[in-house]
């Protein structure tokens, strides 16, 4: 009888948990993107909607549901949500519903020496960190190798070697000449090539997102056989990365036992990972542990505050989360990281305002022209958005920061009119609107 009533109770709690998480999807799904295509996922928002339900939403369910967790961890992630959604709601009350960029794509201003040189400096970046570590699909112990690939001399790869792949592919859809597609070819296998030689899941996912995005915003849909041969191509690339991880460390004897293994691993790390990382910081967090109190913002915070120097966030969680394993990173996000500052004020006000955030990015976008370095930088902003499910505050903002200023770079001397412009307008849909009016209008 008892286990019976337990099966209920984590039946009613995942029913509640999925209703809420539907509710705030569909309050910023509304809000943050053209009403008038409810299918288009382009805008910051609705982007970041997919990935939190995907990447939180689904585990949360699976947590209560399979007993997991009580409610702790897949409630802050339900009720997220709802505040993201509600500050959408908010915002587009206030501003209007973002209608999105115009489609269509133009080669405007850009500077190919300035796009060549920053991503020879990304190179360069990438190359110091893997002269001395090597590069971890390459290596006996990806795990040890990747754990170098990480801090701002890698990111220095990440702002500027992507974005000069992803402008190849731009001038290749502006274009349409053959000679421009092999070349964008060329970059963007390259660049992804780079990526799964460092055994990175995250980068070639975000590489692909972008050049869909750009893909969609000129116009260009994918047949059905398309989507099912990228959708197989990246499971296999996933898989293989996943392989490559654990290579040496990990043994299969029996037949099916790289198939579990690696739907396992799949499940724990992709689904799960960010639900359990939300449970382990709500039970922790101040009951166990105190407060951060802004000091993963600014480390000065907390000595300035009383408290001891502390480890990183993400070391922190990770030790928890695989007290038997080697010491690793787990990516709090910028809800968990929002919890472990000040708790559920902070958490739901923090997730209000990143609500309310999307809605002004999403008017930013619509202001954007057709040239490829908007584009091309539009595509980086709502991935770089939606990724914030892993990344710390301080990351998104050195990532916009960055980003934006090499926008800046491969134009000048010419500035982007959106910076110039006070408030947000929408460009001109027009079909007939010139290559030569394009250089003027779009940047």
């Amino acid at each position: 009888m008892e286990d019976g009533l337990a099966i209920t109770g984590r039946i009613v709690a995942a029913v509640w948990f999925a209703a809420l998480l539907c509710l705030g999807g569909w309050l910023a799904w509304r809000s943050s993107g053209p009403s008038h295509h409810l299918v288009d996922a382009s805008s910051p928002g609705r982007l970041f909607v997919v990935f939190y339900l995907l990447l939180y939403g689904v585990g949360s369910v699976g947590l209560v549901l399979g007993g997991e967790s009580e409610g702790a961890g897949p409630g802050l992630a339900a009720y997220g949500l709802v505040a993201f959604g509600i500050g959408a709601a908010v915002a587009a009350r206030l501003s209007g519903v973002p209608h999105g960029p115009a489609h269509g794509i133009s080669i405007g201003p850009v500077q190919p020496l300035a796009v060549l040189a920053l991503a020879a400096v990304g190179i360069l970046a990438l190359a110091s960190i893997a002269f001395q570590a090597g590069l971890p699909f390459l290596t006996g112990d990806a795990v040890a190798s990747r754990s170098s690939f990480a801090g701002l001399t890698f990111d220095v790869f990440r702002w500027l070697v992507p974005g000069a792949a992803l402008l190849a592919l731009g001038v290749a859809l502006a274009r349409d000449s053959r000679r421009d597609w092999v070349l964008a070819g060329i970059a963007v296998a390259a660049v992804l090539l780079l990526e799964l030689l460092l055994a990175s899941r995250a980068l070639p996912f975000e590489l692909a997102i972008s050049a869909l995005l750009l893909l969609w915003w000129a116009g260009r849909r994918l047949r059905r056989r398309a989507w099912v041969s990228l959708g197989a191509a990246a499971l296999l690339l996933f898989m293989g990365v996943q392989l490559a991880r654990v290579s040496g460390q990990v043994s299969f004897e029996r037949e099916y036992s790289v198939t579990d293994f690696v739907v396992e691993r799949t499940v724990n790390r992709v689904l799960l990972i960010g639900p359990r990382t939300l449970e382990v910081l709500v039970n922790t967090i101040p009951a166990e542990e105190p407060y951060f109190a802004g000091s993963t913002y600014a480390r000065r915070i907390g000595p300035l505050l009383g408290q001891p120097p502390r480890q990183t966030l993400g070391y922190w969680i990770y030790e928890r989360l695989f007290p038997t394993q080697p010491g690793g990173f787990a990516a709090p996000g910028v809800l968990g990281e929002l919890w472990a500052n000040a708790g559920p004020l902070l958490a739901l006000a923090g997730m209000f305002g990143f609500g309310a955030l999307a809605v002004a990015l999403g008017h930013l976008l619509s202001s954007f022209g057709t040239g490829v370095a908007d584009r091309v930088f539009a595509a980086l902003l709502v991935v770089a958005f939606a990724r914030t499910y892993a990344t710390s505050l301080n990351g998104f903002i050195a990532t916009v920061v960055a980003i934006l200023l090499w926008r800046i770079a491969i134009t000048l001397p010419s500035w982007p009119t959106w910076l110039r412009t006070r408030r947000y307008s929408a460009p001109s849909t027009s079909p007939n609107s010139s290559w030569a009016r394009s250089r003027t209008t779009s940047s």
